[in-house]
């Protein structure tokens, strides 16, 4: 009930008890829709349950809290999000690897028996940068007498990598360059040092192996 009071009226205890009483059920019984919008009510003084509200202790007590602005302190730079296979929680992922791609630039010196030069095949291009791998030799006919030696290097500049095939072999590689970063644009070329004192060695094929990221 609500009782008004005039100028004069008694207070007595048992109206004092029940207008109290009044009042806090007035006050228990509020609803959203009573509390205006500019009320500075902290959340610590709410009591969130699993019928009405969210629990930021667990979760497991109420709603789930959708965020779309998320402190990335501690996060690495890079990596993404994403929901692990479960479907249970979110993960921290490394982004793919920069996939390689294995190149390769082949020589042919068909001479039989080799002899000593310069540019003596084709003098390709390098259409992307990339990175020497290795420098393959493979001859028809092994040297004797002394070992053959070739080299790649930057047309009319730089060596690449210089191959040595020994005595008695026919094939050999090196993983040892000069030049280990090749620049789009750059023209390459394929000459002989040596060739054997004996047998020179013959039909030549040269190959080098490049990675571009």
């Amino acid at each position: 009930m609500t009782r008004t009071y005039n100028t004069g009226d008694n207070l007595t205890a048992t109206y004092y008890n029940q207008d109290r009483q009044e009042i806090i059920a007035g006050v228990n019984s509020i609803v959203d829709a009573q509390v205006d919008p500019s009320a500075a009510i902290l959340e610590s003084k709410l009591l969130f349950n699993g019928s009405s509200g969210h629990d930021h202790s667990s979760g497991s007590g109420g709603k789930k809290v959708l965020t779309t602005n998320l402190d990335v302190t501690g996060l690495t730079a890079t990596y993404y999000l994403r929901v692990n296979g479960a479907g249970t929680a979110v993960e921290a992922v490394a982004p793919a690897a920069t996939p390689i791609i294995d190149r390769a630039f082949g020589f042919y010196i068909a001479t039989a028996p080799l002899v000593i030069g310069t540019s003596l095949s084709w003098e390709p291009s390098v259409p992307q940068n990339m990175t020497t791998i290795k420098l393959w030799g493979k001859l028809k006919t092994a040297p004797t007498g002394t070992a053959l030696i070739a080299k790649v290097k930057i047309a009319g500049g730089a060596d690449i990598a210089s191959l040595t095939i020994p005595i008695g072999n026919t094939s050999a590689n090196t993983t040892t360059f000069t030049t280990t970063a090749l620049t789009a644009g750059m023209i390459l070329q394929a000459d002989i040092t040596q060739v054997g004192s004996g047998t020179a060695g013959d039909s030549l094929s040269l190959l080098l192996e490049c990675s571009q990221p």
